[in-house]
């Protein structure tokens, strides 16, 4: 759709500016990053992220992650819903790139992620996905790790991976 250039003057909006280096993190306070404690402070809960950023967690059934103690729980991560994309490792790389956002936006890196479950919606993606899983973690130091096809997934996705990451209080 396209507006007049009335439109943009009147609402004091350059069409063509340049884009933000970084987005702004907003929350209900104006700044908050979304993150919430337990009443009891034994548990952190941390929203879910889009391109690096938090979303508001408000009508979400889920939070992106959980910590427990030492333990944070990242919520999975879908891949795979544009079903025109052939190459499943595109769909491996999207699903492992949003673990990494995720696992990043928490204050970690990959290398503290040491337990993975894998959801596949086909069994025969099994090679595919570990060709792209492998390069996210060192060899040697790769999580342990369960992976089960499934009937269906959210979003009609083709590949679901949740993660435990270890996250020492100081």
């Amino acid at each position: 759709v396209f507006f007049p250039s009335e439109i943009y003057t009147e609402l004091n909006i350059e069409p063509f500016a340049e884009p933000l280096a970084e987005m702004p993190k907003i929350g209900p306070d104006g700044g908050s990053d979304y993150r919430e404690a337990s009443d009891d402070g034994e548990l952190e809960f941390f929203p879910m992220t889009l391109n690096g950023h938090p979303i508001n967690p408000a009508g979400l059934p889920f939070s992106g992650a959980v910590r427990a103690g030492d333990v944070i729980y990242l919520s999975g991560q879908i891949g795979g819903r544009n079903r025109e994309e052939t190459d499943f490792t595109v769909h491996a790389r999207e699903v492992m790139e949003k673990v990494r956002e995720l696992t990043e936006s928490v204050g970690l890196q990959m290398s503290d992620v040491f337990k993975c479950t894998v959801m596949l919606e086909d069994f025969e993606n099994w090679d595919a996905f570990n060709e792209v899983y492998m390069t996210y973690f060192e060899e040697g130091r790769r999580p342990a790790r369960s992976a089960f096809a499934v009937a269906g997934l959210a979003r009609d996705a083709q590949v679901e991976v949740e993660c435990m990451a270890y996250a020492p209080e100081n």
